[in-house]
């Protein structure tokens, strides 16, 4: 009996399909690569969050110092649970900080800041996601560690936490840190 090559063709698609699947959702989108990895950030300019203070624009981010670079937003709830750690951050010497206030009324940004503790040397205010949508945001909170040459060498989408500090953060810091 001859087999057609019209029942052929259906069974090699759903294989490659399944094949396809199968390799694509065994990847963790937080581990792949990412279009900025080793690359410097797009250039950008931002209005200071806080009036009176300077702007914020990509010359900040090459300053010759590792930069933790982290959008937030107040009416973010992850945002608020990966704030101690943006604060324990702050803590370490040689170590910028900067954040990016994302889709957010400067008022609102500022009390939760008051309220929660700033940890940041220099904030930006991206209220209609523009700096964002160029760095290539998921959402917030995302934070990127730029390295003193000024390359991005971590993304890290969603909020930091106890695992992500050991296992990613911390070690990237110590080994960019002298």
């Amino acid at each position: 009996m001859k087999i057609k090559p019209f029942y052929i063709a259906p069974a090699i698609i759903f294989v490659a399909v399944i094949v396809g699947l199968y390799i694509g959702l065994g990847l963790n989108p937080k581990e792949t690569a990412f279009p900025l990895y080793d690359q410097s950030p797009p250039e950008f300019s931002l209005p200071a969050l806080v009036e009176g203070q300077p702007d914020l624009t990509t010359a900040d981010l090459m300053t010759g110092q590792v930069t933790v670079v982290n959008f937030f937003a107040s009416w973010c709830a992850p945002c608020r649970v990966e704030h101690p750690y943006l604060l324990q951050l702050a803590e370490i010497d040689g170590l910028k900080m900067i954040g990016i206030d994302y889709r957010d009324t400067r008022e609102t940004a500022i009390a939760y800041l008051q309220q929660a503790g700033n940890p940041f040397d220099l904030i930006g205010n991206d209220a209609n996601a523009r700096v964002g949508i160029e760095w290539g945001l998921a959402g917030v909170p995302e934070t990127f560690i730029i390295s003193a040459d000024g390359k991005v060498k971590l993304r890290i989408q969603g909020p930091l936490n106890e695992p992500i500090m050991k296992r990613q953060v911390l070690p990237l810091l110590e080994e960019l840190i002298p």
